[in-house]
């Protein structure tokens, strides 16, 4: 009876050790677990707002681009529509050579007029399609650094280069000679004198 029992306490305590090792080993992991959770849900609170951010100038930008999509094709039936009733009614249905000068320069006024508003509005359309993209890319990338953080922990250098990638300036992709239309800057600049 004795020897029977000895086993029985003998495997009974093995079974004991395994369990609490067992037991110890999925504590040590639950906390691990739990602290990767704090860690990235405090790290989401400290980025949330900037997630919220992107996702709004997201759906300004998108409607901003709405906006002038409409703009470009009222002004370009607006720009068709003035052409056509100038040329008519300037000019009419006389031959090219016998139109006075100043009715072709004034269709011409119309017209130059006309494609500097559509070149306008159309170089601010991609500018907010520009911007659209930049702030979904930019939500996307704080999205997957929380998830990375969530499942291990990132080397130094790759988390600066997420962070650079994050705070970079964002470019508008307007183009400086959006002003007046280029020949007329240079007969300014040649009336003028300035360079």
């Amino acid at each position: 009876m004795d020897a029977s029992r000895e086993t029985q306490s003998s495997a009974l305590k093995t079974w004991l050790e395994k369990s609490n090792a067992g037991y110890e080993a999925l504590i040590k992991d639950a906390q691990k677990n739990l602290k990767a959770i704090e860690h990235t849900y405090d790290k989401k609170l400290a980025l949330h707002s900037s997630i919220n951010y992107w996702q709004r100038k997201f759906w300004i930008h998108v409607g901003s681009a709405a906006v002038l999509a409409i703009g470009v094709i009222v002004a370009f039936y607006w720009a068709a529509k003035s052409i056509k009733e100038s040329m008519h009614d300037l000019i009419g249905v006389a031959k090219l050579s016998e139109v006075e000068a100043w009715k072709v320069g004034q269709v011409l006024l119309i017209a130059t007029i006309s494609v500097w508003v559509i070149r306008i509005l159309i170089r601010l359309l991609l500018s907010q399609i520009h911007l659209w993209n930049d702030a979904i890319e930019r939500r996307t990338m704080i999205l997957t650094y929380l998830a990375m953080l969530r499942e291990k922990e990132l080397p130094e250098e790759s988390r600066d280069l997420i962070l650079q990638a994050l705070f970079r300036p964002a470019a508008t992709g307007i183009l400086r000679d959006d002003g007046i239309p280029p020949f007329m800057a240079e007969w300014l600049k040649r009336t003028t004198g300035n360079d």
